[in-house]
């Protein structure tokens, strides 16, 4: 019988970690800095901008399991309780039914005719979470709560702008993210 020795280094590791965690926070929403030890890492959220709003997390590297799963179970935190959540009001208009037709005739006192080109507005509050940030296209993905489907949005102006926005002035950034993103396509969920 042979055994198998799989051998650790952890210069090895340290040096993945690092570069996919790097990568991981370049299309990050937040604004986050660390700092990496033999043994752990400590992530510090200074997307608000004020000293003391600064929020930090620290996180003991697993090393029974690769650095993918090390990423992994920081982004699963950080997604939950720090990423940015979107909220916003969208419109919509419909053309009215048999019954709305008739209650347009009798309160607008028009005809028939009139009343079938009358759509009706209604309002639909919806909630998304921010998930990455791709500045080289200029667009955003987001999870849709109602569906729990991730989305690619373009956006009309820089996204940049947009996140500093989103940590200093949300109603503002709600109201931009209504009128300036446009959904492209459904994404893919990795799970990663």
């Amino acid at each position: 019988m042979m055994l198998e020795e799989e051998s650790f280094d952890r210069n090895d590791f340290m040096s993945m970690f690092k570069k996919r965690f790097y990568s991981f926070c370049d299309k990050s929403p937040l604004f986050i800095k660390c700092k990496i030890t033999d043994v752990g890492i400590t992530i510090y959220d200074y997307s608000e901008d004020v000293d003391e709003n600064i929020k930090s997390h620290y996180f003991d590297f697993d090393f029974s399991h690769d650095e993918k799963y090390n990423i992994k179970t920081i982004k699963n935190f950080l997604v939950e309780n720090w990423y940015p959540i979107i909220n916003v009001e969208k419109v919509f208009y419909k053309k009215p039914d048999p019954i709305e037709i008739n209650e347009i005739m009798v309160k607008d006192k028009c005809s028939f005719t009139e009343a079938t080109t009358n759509f009706i507005k209604s309002y639909k509050k919806k909630t998304f979470r921010l998930e990455k940030v791709l500045n080289e296209s200029n667009s955003v993905i987001v999870r849709d709560f109602d569906d729990n489907n991730l989305y690619l949005y373009k956006s009309r102006m820089p996204v940049s702008i947009f996140m500093k926005q989103l940590f200093s002035d949300k109603e503002e950034a709600f109201k931009n993210f209504s009128n300036k993103f446009e959904m492209e396509k459904q994404v893919l969920d990795k799970k990663e």
